[in-house]
Order: C-alpha cells, then sequence, then structure tokens
C-alpha cells in the first residue's frame, strides 16, 4: 500500500509445472507445492515433467491436490522442492513414485536416477550434482543414489 491513495497488486506466475494424472482419467498441471494449475488434454502431457505413479482426487483449480497415497505424492513433491535451485530441476522429464521407498527420476532421457525413499534427499541432490558434473554430455545410464548397498552411489552406463 502506497499512501495516501494506491495499492499495489503484485502478481506473479507459477512457475514450473508439472503433469500429473487424476483419479477421473484426466491430466492437471500442478505447480511445485501441489496447487493445481489447469487442466491439460491428456496428450498434452508429454510436453512437461510428469509425476508418474500417483494419481490426483478430483483438482479443484488454485486448491492444493490431494490424493488417496499422500505419501506417494508428498514424496513427488518433495523431490521437487529438493531439485529447485540446484539447476536438475529444470532437466526433469520425470518423477515416479509408484514406490515411494524406490523413487525413480529421468533427467531428460539421458540418465534414470534412483533415488530409494526420501531420506537423505538433500544429501542425495547434492550428490547428483557433484556425479552430473563429472560425466559427459555423451554419457547416458542409470544413476543408483539409493545408498541400498553402502554409501556410494553407483553409475551403470548405457551402451
Amino acid at each position: 500500500r502506497s499512501m495516501p491513495d494506491t495499492v499495489m497488486i503484485e502478481v506473479k506466475e507459477s512457475s514450473t509445472a508439472y503433469a500429473i494424472a487424476t483419479d477421473t482419467n484426466t491430466t492437471w498441471l500442478i505447480n511445485a507445492v501441489g496447487k493445481a494449475l489447469e487442466q491439460i488434454p491428456s496428450e498434452s502431457a508429454a510436453d512437461y515433467p510428469q509425476i508418474l505413479g500417483v494419481t490426483i482426487n478430483s483438482p479443484t483449480l488454485g486448491a492444493v491436490v490431494s490424493s488417496s497415497n499422500q505419501s506417494a505424492l508428498n514424496a513427488a513433491l518433495d523431490v521437487i522442492a529438493a531439485m529447485d535451485g540446484t539447476g536438475v530441476l529444470e532437466h526433469l522429464a520425470s518423477v515416479n513414485v509408484e514406490k515411494d521407498y524406490d523413487i525413480i527420476v529421468w533427467y531428460d532421457e539421458q540418465y534414470e536416477i534412483k533415488l530409494g525413499g526420501t531420506d537423505r534427499l538433500d544429501y542425495k541432490i547434492q550428490y547428483l550434482g557433484v556425479i552430473l558434473d563429472s560425466l559427459s554430455t555423451y554419457q547416458a545410464g542409470t544413476i543408483d543414489l539409493s545408498f541400498s548397498l553402502s554409501e556410494d552411489a553407483r553409475f551403470y552406463s548405457r551402451q
């Protein structure tokens, strides 16, 4: 508010949108905090990073979405939030939370990234940044950050 008679309103457009399926076989775009932005034709979903393995229930424009598997939806949103500001988010093709203890992220179409669960997520994303910086642009494969065997990440090259 600016005195004596001015009210200033600042409108900020939501950032990157993620396509997600609904329980009624429609597709909606949501933002990084889960707010429903707009319904889109299902064939347009490929134009956006996708959240896979979970559906949302009857979204309402402008409202935060919910799911019958809320833990999986929360896991996807946690991954997106952890990637924000790292440079990885701009290359996100999909986040698959079908099993929220075995999250799989696709970085462009080049790398399949196995995150395991959301435990130590900030550390895993930081570690991922170091790994991506060390790989050549022509390499492709799987980066395993699930730490199922040890505290080391694994890279499996695709030939």
